[in-house]
């Protein structure tokens, strides 16, 4: 077991003697193994199933390979994947660990994604994995970056190197959920840098994994990408939980 996995394992065994899991959708207490959600709620997770973009993983009508969002623009990224459509019921798991400190609900997550993505992470056979970064503002009051926690424990699960400061944000921004296509482009622009200094230890460094909690048009992902590949990476890829509608 990955040293990150022990960690977790451990933090759980006692929360689940002093606080006992519960459904992250009912709210009722889990009385089988820990597993995030109840038998009951399991088909109110909105796993993306049957066909997907083939660039960005959002479900598709199944006549095309490639989603409407997909064709209107040009990513910088290579490809992505994504695990749950973006609905009332993620928003609201998502949110619960953003702002309620629920981080419990990441681990059950993250080891899904993680499974879910196995054949993605091996044809992109990854050299690094890096979290969409915070502003330092956020991370001090929020005292954790989702995106980094779910990073690092994929990292840890496939066993890749993990850099949680190689992507610097540099600007507090506007929350780019009620801008449109235009605005979060202007909103993101010189926002995010690389560290030279930590990039120059890495070696041929060529591809690389950026990890979110939710990806919705791909402004945010493209910025990170195009700041990597600047620097020298070839291929940058995404993990996310979640994929909203975007604007398709």
């Amino acid at each position: 077991m990955k040293i990150i996995w022990k960690v977790v394992y451990i933090r759980n065994l006692l929360l689940d003697v002093f606080y006992p899991e519960k459904c992250m959708l009912c709210g009722k207490l889990l009385a089988e193994s820990p597993g995030g959600v109840c038998k009951a709620c399991r088909s109110r997770m909105p796993y993306i199933l049957g066909d997907r973009c083939i660039k960005c993983s959002k479900r598709t009508d199944g006549l095309h390979d490639v989603c409407m969002d997909c064709k209107r623009r040009r990513h910088i990224y290579r490809q992505g994947y994504a695990l749950f459509e973006y609905d009332r019921n993620t928003e609201r798991v998502i949110a619960d660990i953003k702002y309620a400190g629920k981080w419990r609900n990441i681990d059950w997550l993250t080891k899904e994604l993680a499974y879910h993505a196995s054949l993605y992470m091996k044809k992109w056979d990854a050299q690094l994995i890096v979290p969409v970064p915070l502003h330092k503002s956020k991370l001090r009051k929020r005292g954790f970056n989702q995106a980094g926690l779910v990073a690092g424990l994929i990292a840890d699960e496939y066993n890749i190197p993990y850099d949680d400061k190689l992507v610097i944000r540099r600007k507090k921004t506007r929350p780019q959920k009620n801008l449109d296509d235009n605005e979060r482009k202007r909103n993101l622009k010189n926002v995010f840098c690389v560290d030279r200094s930590r990039y120059g230890k890495y070696v041929d460094l060529r591809t690389v994994i950026l990890v979110d909690d939710i990806y919705t048009s791909g402004s945010t992902v493209d910025a990170c990408a195009a700041e990597l590949i600047k620097a020298g990476v070839k291929d940058v890829y995404f993990l996310a939980l979640c994929i909203g509608n975007g604007y398709s």
